[in-house]
């Protein structure tokens, strides 16, 4: 089995004198194991595995680093490489030149985190800022059955702006278009050859002390089919001729927009910050994977600090809607403020509180007018979901051990509104968690013990469904921590079934080159109510042995 990814460097070529040239480091490691589980034939019939694995590392001029792996046992081998996709990016001067795989972003809506091949240059010099990438966005790719599903793309962005990497406004011009040639039989397959010209705006910008405004805007114009028949460019007097060239529309042309805009302000002890985004239904760039389109955001997220930083508010209103166009059969709105409170009177003592509460509105777009007789318009739904979360804690910190008590609580309700009666039963639920734990730590003995229980409750169209649960676990260092053992226990109770499982471990690395490792876990559980068999019991044991080294030249 091969596995690929994307090799990255940005390095720094004015410092490279002062590197080692190439490191070496890596593990290699012995596990041998027995497997005993009930409910496993693999493990009935094979229960004992071994397994060899070994790592490398080689890292050139601090920057660059090529990880290979191999692993064999008795069940399945397997063996990664570094890369299939190697790109770097040296820094030098405020020149950054860009080579092979990269993945740019010139703005949220233009050229953003695409994976191209090919290569370009960025400069930050003073007040200037440039940037320029040209190469591949896609490759003829096939499906399972050998299909053609993508032609080969190619295409570039550019990006010229003036000031800092905090205070900066940049103008993005991105083009993009398929080769049909790599596809002569294209049309046999239902595809057609696309392009795209996206022009975006970025500021980013400082107003005083405290005041930060962003925006970030763009214009894509997406081609479906560049076959398809063109506009007489006598129609479009609005348009300039040198924007109509590069653009070159037809009728399979959308011109699409996107905006987002944040203005926030910071004082002493409080601040808030203010945004909004709208995003055309089927904005798309060629310079971005995916974006949520179809969609308009007003959002507002204040901030308070009270008696000295011992309070603390923070709140977020969100409030969306989509069918900007108005040409779906049904528009959704949601609303979602969230809350947090926090108060720590004392060093010792805190407690916060989280709320969270959402609604989900449906109410009629178009008129439905092509309905048969009997047909149902279609389903309208009207939900609220909240949830409240309580969490005190209490600590005792000393020079060399701690205690600590947590106790979390919490209640979560969806209600449906709509007036269905099956929608409301089959959607609606309402439940209670709730959590207590405590935990104690002697830092010069490297030990540390910590205990807890757990509860919730579920209810919904299937009744109700009750857990608690319990854990105690310990944790000791032996021989100046080089030996470190841990002993855990968790016990659970739930409406038809228990559960129990028990996991003992010891770890010691005598020096930086050796590490030796045992762990035994015992996992039981026994039906208690249902028809079927759910019964398990699994035993396993593992001991394993790592050698690490690190080797410069």
């Amino acid at each position: 089995m091969v596995l690929s990814g994307t090799l990255t460097l940005a390095q720094d070529i004015g410092q490279l004198s002062a590197k080692n040239p190439v490191v070496a480091s890596g593990s290699i490691g012995l596990r041998s194991y027995y497997s005993n589980g009930s409910q496993s034939p693999l493990y009935r019939a094979n229960p004992f595995g071994y397994a060899l694995a070994g790592q490398v590392t080689l890292t050139f001029f601090n920057g660059i680093s090529l990880p290979f792996s191999v692993a064999y046992s008795n069940r399945q081998a397997s063996y990664s490489q570094p890369f299939n996709q190697f790109g770097l990016s040296p820094t030098y001067k405020g020149f950054t030149l860009h080579a092979g795989y990269r993945n740019l972003r010139f703005s949220d809506y233009t050229l953003n985190g695409l994976t191209m091949l090919g290569g370009g240059l960025e400069v930050q010099k003073g007040w200037l800022r440039a940037g320029f990438f040209y190469g591949r966005m896609n490759r003829v790719t096939f499906s399972a059955e050998g299909t053609p599903t993508t032609f080969l793309r190619t295409g570039y962005a550019a990006r010229i702006g003036i000031g800092t990497a905090q205070n900066y406004a940049d103008l993005i011009l991105m083009q993009g278009h398929d080769h049909e040639q790599s596809l002569p039989a294209y049309a046999q397959y239902g595809l057609n050859p696309a392009r795209n010209t996206a022009i975006g705006f970025i500021l980013n910008r400082s107003l005083g002390k405290h005041l930060l405004l962003i925006i970030d805007a763009a214009l894509s114009v997406y081609t479906g089919n560049i076959n398809a028949a063109k506009i007489d460019s006598t129609q479009l007097q609005s348009l300039p001729a040198v924007v109509y060239k590069s653009v070159a529309p037809n009728i399979s042309s959308r011109g699409l927009l996107a905006v987002s805009a944040t203005l926030a302000y910071s004082g002493t002890g409080w601040g808030i910050r203010t945004g909004y985004q709208r995003i055309d239904p089927g904005f798309t760039t060629m310079g971005m994977y995916n974006v949520n389109n179809d969609l308009e955001v007003f959002s507002v997220a204040p901030h308070l600090n009270l008696l000295q930083n011992k309070v603390s508010i923070n709140a977020n209103l969100r409030l969306q809607r989509d069918n900007l166009l108005g040409d779906k059969l049904r528009q959704t709105q949601r609303f979602l403020p969230t809350a947090t409170l926090t108060y720590s009177p004392t060093a010792r003592f805190g407690v916060s509180a989280n709320l969270t509460y959402s609604t989900f509105n449906q109410t009629p777009g178009i008129k439905q007018t092509l309905l048969t007789p009997g047909q149902a318009a279609a389903q309208l739904m009207n939900q609220a979901n909240y949830s409240i979360m309580i969490m005190p804690r209490y600590s005792i910190i000393g020079d060399d051990r701690t205690h600590t008590l947590m106790l979390s609580a919490g209640t979560n309700q969806l209600v449906d509104n709509s007036g269905d009666a099956d929608l409301k039963a089959n959607t609606e639920y309402s439940g209670l968690n709730g959590l207590l734990n405590y935990s104690f730590s002697l830092d010069r003995q490297f030990l540390s013990v910590d205990a807890g229980v757990n509860y919730f409750t579920l209810t919904n169209l299937n009744g109700t469904t009750n857990n608690l649960g319990f854990n105690l676990g310990a944790t000791k260092g032996f021989l100046a921590n080089k030996l470190q053992t841990s002993l855990n226990a968790g016990y659970n109770l739930g409406q038809d079934l228990n559960a129990i499982n028990l996991t003992a471990s010891g770890r010691m690395q005598p020096n930086r080159h050796h590490r030796f490792g045992l762990t035994v876990l015992q996992n039981q559980s026994a039906q208690t109510g249902g028809s079927v068999s759910r019964n398990f019991s699994e035993f396993r044991g593992t001991i394993d042995y790592t050698y690490l080294f690190l080797t410069k030249r």
